[in-house]
């Protein structure tokens, strides 16, 4: 029996190729729904591993959820599968209601694991998350005339969703309602091991977030979290590797403001670690997940974390910091 795996992010394509290796999966198709700015990453990631048999590429923009996506659903839908791994996002509801399957698991996506988690946790169900259309949106002219087209051929948009499966690598307790598949990045660890690294003690890897760019935090507080690492580590080089979501000028400005070196990714940064053959001592950061991954593949190397004042986020993220802010503890080195 076939299995279909849903991608729409560089990490999520990590851990699609991670479970395809897990679950022994051999009949797959891959459906890529990607912006452009990870088109590239997710081609460089592919070419690592071995090609995947069928391949659907539908547009991706800020809503297309008719015509194409029914075309590609019904597709779909003509055939039986027996594992479906999935993003967590809304946007996957779409497949999820009316895609044939045996076992449904969540591929990470960043921080979405966890906010998913603390949500299913608080609610007991992630049946509003797993909606297409969700909240005001579906009011909105063109998602109502995209969702008659969906229920002209007989597609589900929302439904219960009371139970929750995670292939993840983060270690996220199970529960009567949450099953847990363990991903250890076997293959992402395979990929190290046939490099030769070159170790960087004198060098403190700031891994760069978006807070700014999406409104989570102001310019004015992410500048005074990254002062807490640079005052830390005055004695060392400082890189900061931004976010692919950062905005340039606003990069620039860190520079100047702290005078470190800004490295930009080719990929993402776990994968620019391994291309540019760096083994890591030091990293720091905020509320990145590469935190997470890194800690991951590095073991050895020493994370540290700029606690984030719940204080300073914009209300409508608070509670999503505050679930990977609870996930940090005893993680990493706190920088307070």
């Amino acid at each position: 029996m076939k299995s279909l795996f849903f991608v729409s992010s560089p990490l999520e394509m990590i851990c699609a190729i991670e479970a395809r290796k897990q679950f022994k999966t051999k009949d797959t198709i891959l459906v890529l729904y990607l912006f452009d700015v990870d088109k590239k990453i997710i081609e460089y990631i592919m070419s690592l591993d071995e090609k995947w048999p069928t391949i659907y590429k539908p547009f991706r923009s800020s809503i297309n959820y008719g015509k194409k996506w029914v075309k590609l659903t019904n597709q779909l839908k003509k055939e039986k599968y027996h594992y479906f791994f999935s993003s967590g996002m809304t946007f996957s509801a779409n497949l999820i209601y009316n895609i044939n399957y045996k076992e449904l698991y969540f591929l990470d996506d960043g921080t979405l694991t966890l906010t998913n988690v603390a949500y299913f946790n608080e609610h007991g169900n992630l049946t509003k998350k797993l909606s297409l259309f969700p909240g005001h949106n579906k009011f909105k002219f063109k998602h109502k005339v995209n969702e008659a087209i969906h229920y002209l051929f007989g597609h589900k948009l929302r439904g219960k969703w009371n139970s929750l499966s995670l292939f993840t690598f983060f270690d996220i307790p199970k529960s009567n309602n949450i099953h847990i598949a363990r991903n250890e990045l076997t293959w992402f660890h395979q990929l190290k091991e046939k490099k030769v690294l070159k170790p960087t003690d004198d060098l403190v890897f700031i891994i760069g977030t978006p807070l700014v760019e999406v409104k989570i935090i102001s310019k004015a507080y992410y500048h005074k979290l990254l002062q807490k690492i640079v005052t830390h580590f005055s004695s060392k080089k400082i890189v900061y590797v931004p976010h692919r979501w950062e905005d340039k000028n606003n990069v620039s400005h860190l520079k100047s403001l702290f005078n470190f070196e800004v490295r930009f990714n080719k990929n993402i940064i776990e994968m620019d670690f391994l291309i540019e053959s760096i083994l890591p001592k030091h990293i720091a950061g905020t509320i990145s997940t590469a935190l997470f991954t890194l800690k991951k593949l590095y073991p050895k190397a020493t994370i540290y974390n700029a606690a984030v004042d719940l204080d300073e986020v914009n209300p409508l993220n608070k509670e999503a910091v505050k679930a990977i802010k609870e996930h940090q503890k005893d993680l990493f080195k706190i920088l307070n």
